[in-house]
């Protein structure tokens, strides 16, 4: 993440990587999805078209919020950008998903990574990481009774 340098790059990937999501899923968050008093995000019409509410660490929300800050969209929290990078904070439309797929394949290429990483390989990295920290599958992939206020 530090050899990223537009904000809006590590705050995506952070929340695909931290909140376990798909690519599109990130993409078509709303400001009005993330819960901050209960530190989940409610994730609309994922796989399968179901939603889901997924937990989102402390340090995810942070950098959502820096990033937030640099366009102040009204909805969306990952808006379409002008030719210089910069967020159109009057769009309906989001970032196009190729915009971030290139961000990654600079940075993969940059850092010199013998292997292929994806979006995916991010998610399936933190959802790996739950795993071996105990955590119960189910409540990876937000079907968790136990989550606050899911009950």
């Amino acid at each position: 993440m530090n050899a990223i340098r537009l904000l809006r790059f590590p705050a995506y990937f952070w929340t695909v990587y931290s909140c376990v999501l798909r690519l599109h899923e990130a993409l078509a968050l709303q400001v009005g999805d993330v819960d901050t008093e209960r530190m989940r995000v409610h994730i609309h019409r994922g796989k399968g078209a179901k939603d889901r509410l997924v937990p989102h660490p402390a340090p995810t929300l942070d950098v959502l919020l820096e990033y937030w800050k640099t366009h102040r969209h009204a909805t969306l929290l990952f808006p379409k950008t002008n030719v210089k990078g910069v967020a159109i904070s009057s769009t309906r439309q989001t970032m196009h998903g190729s915009t971030g797929l290139g961000a990654l394949r600079r940075v993969v290429v940059g850092l010199q990574f013998t292997r292929n990483i994806s979006v995916d390989c991010l998610c399936h990295s933190y959802s790996t990481h739950l795993l071996e920290a105990g955590v119960n599958l189910n409540c990876i992939h937000g079907n968790c009774n136990a989550l606050p206020g899911n009950r």
